[in-house]
């Protein structure tokens, strides 16, 4: 398209239109440049479209471009395999590599075959199982106790601390393991315009590693460091897919630094938010509050709702069902709201009990009825 606007290829002698690999093409997202590249194409040509899957979307798109097709199968439709058990694990975007990690120490696995949607996604995964934790960058200002807070939270001291400004000029990385959830601190050097060479690639490598990361952990000066400041770090460390994790450190030196300073309702950022419970006042060279910094990294590593005893439903079927008893239930509500009588209501119910019966075994709905409509009144 590029080249045909600037005027140095032109289409009018094409004979055969050929769409190598159609189904990666709509994957990718390519299908509106399809049909722009078609509107210049002339109208008389012969079209050949390559496959190597053939789905809903594909013939759609074979419908809108090829005119008395001949359809060449070398194998058969895709079908689900017989001998294999599938389930399904509803969770959230950002909990489904901590679960993956779960779920490999859990079950031993040693070989696995994962999909992803995007390449970067790919990397990022791999970097997480390869290093067995979630990719944490610790990052901000030269002096903002960066490393402090990396010996603090190993308990142990694995970097250099020092007054001098810009004393990490690489990257520190170190396992820390929080209820069972291992997290991969990367320690980074700080970010301010380098005075040499040797700092310039620390920064490089430091907004590289924030990029890579799960979760950022922005520490700053609470003395050195004001919401101007602050907020200009943040725009250009901040990872729309990354959690964000801000960290007033040398509380010592200014007790009375608040939320609200930096992010209270005068203060609007469009690119990113720090909810309340995700700004955490430290002292990190006296180890204080640190217990409360661990809480919120493991809610950013699997997510606050996900406990070692919650439920997951591991059966496709089972989540079906469970959606349909959520529907019927939804019926009751609108019916009890409507004034629908008892009758009408406890069909509903019936079909709720039925569904959950799919997942549960049989359940016994007489006993169950008789019990609701005793202490409520309905449909009066």
């Amino acid at each position: 398209l590029d080249l045909f606007n600037q005027n140095a290829v032109k289409f009018d002698r094409l004979e055969v239109l050929v769409l190598d690999e159609a189904d990666r093409m709509l994957d990718m997202g390519f299908i509106h440049d399809i049909k722009r590249i078609l509107k210049v194409l002339p109208k008389k040509r012969q079209n050949l479209l390559f496959s190597a899957t053939f789905s809903n979307e594909i013939r759609e798109l074979a419908k809108g471009i090829v005119k008395q097709a001949i359809e060449i199968a070398v194998a058969p439709s895709n079908a689900t395999a017989a001998k294999v058990d599938q389930w399904i694990y509803p969770v959230d975007k950002k909990r489904k590599a901590p679960l993956l990690l779960k779920l490999i120490r859990d079950n031993d696995w040693t070989q696995i075959l994962v999909f992803t949607r995007t390449k970067r996604g790919a990397n990022r995964l791999a970097q997480d199982l390869e290093a067995n934790g979630i990719a944490t960058v610790i990052a901000g200002r030269p002096n903002a106790g960066k490393s402090t807070l990396l010996n603090a939270l190993l308990q142990e001291e694995r970097a250099i601390v020092s007054e001098i400004a810009g004393t990490t000029r690489d990257t520190i990385e170190e396992i820390l393991n929080i209820k069972g959830v291992a997290f991969r601190l990367i320690d980074t050097a700080g970010i301010r315009e380098a005075s040499d060479k040797v700092e310039a690639i620390g920064v490089e490598r430091t907004l590289a590693k924030v990029k890579e990361s799960r979760i950022l952990v922005y520490v700053f000066d609470v003395i050195a460091t004001g919401p101007e400041e602050l907020a200009k770090d943040l725009n250009a460390l901040y990872q729309t897919d990354t959690e964000l994790l801000v960290v007033a450190n040398k509380m010592d030196l200014n007790p009375y630094t608040s939320y609200e300073h930096y992010f209270g309702e005068d203060v609007v950022h469009s690119r990113w938010s720090v909810p309340y419970n995700n700004f955490v006042p430290i002292i990190a060279k006296k180890q204080a509050n640190l217990d409360f910094l661990k809480e919120r990294l493991y809610a950013l590593g699997v997510g606050q709702e996900w406990q070692e005893n919650d439920l997951i439903l591991s059966n496709a079927r089972h989540y079906a069902a469970l959606q349909r008893a959520d529907e019927e239930l939804e019926k009751v509500l609108q019916g009890m709201s409507a004034g629908v009588t008892s009758d009408f209501i406890a069909m509903d119910i019936r079909a709720a009990l039925h569904h959950l019966g799919e997942i549960a075994g049989t359940v016994s709905t007489d006993d169950l009825l008789s019990n609701i409509f005793s202490k409520f009144c309905i449909g009066k």
